[in-house]
């Protein structure tokens, strides 16, 4: 499916708005969050480092240790094999472990789902992940590749 301007601009708003309910969460448990909002409607925010311009993730934390939030906020949950799975972009997914070992910091990911059942905010590690997906159903792409994460490695927060 072809991504509009209007889609586009409409999907970033809708994610933007998960991202400040996770912010707003964060916060109130006495973390201190810095919003990597310095993106436009054309690019995601980056960290750059001697190698690369690696995708960043959202938001980046203090409290007695510093850490990486990712949040992904999702209409819908995947069911595999029995189970509701959520993911993310195998690519993304790389840039951020890539990025939590060149600083040596962890990335958490805050899955935001908010339209179809079981509602919430659910949490866990980046490397928590159960499943890999070349994106590929009968020789034809359906998606990028992804990485999903069980329902079972989450940890629902609100």
């Amino acid at each position: 499916m072809e991504t509009t301007q209007k889609n586009f601009e409409k999907l970033l708003k809708f994610g933007q708005e998960g991202e400040h309910e996770v912010a707003k969460y964060l916060i109130e448990k006495g973390v201190s969050v810095l919003p990597l909002y310095q993106f436009d409607a054309e690019e995601a925010p980056y960290i750059v480092n001697m190698d690369n311009k690696l995708i960043s993730p959202d938001l980046i934390c203090f409290n007695k240790v510093s850490f990486f939030v990712e949040v992904k906020t999702k209409n819908q949950w995947v069911e595999f094999n029995g189970s509701l799975e959520t993911g993310l972009n195998k690519r993304h997914y790389l840039h951020y472990l890539e990025i939590s070992k060149a600083t040596n910091l962890q990335v958490y990911l805050f899955f935001n789902h908010k339209q179809k059942e079981p509602l919430g905010i659910y949490c866990c590690k980046l490397e928590d992940f159960t499943r890999e997906w070349d994106g590929m159903y009968n020789n034809v792409r359906k998606s990028p590749s992804m990485v999903f994460y069980d329902y079972s490695v989450l940890t629902k927060i609100i």
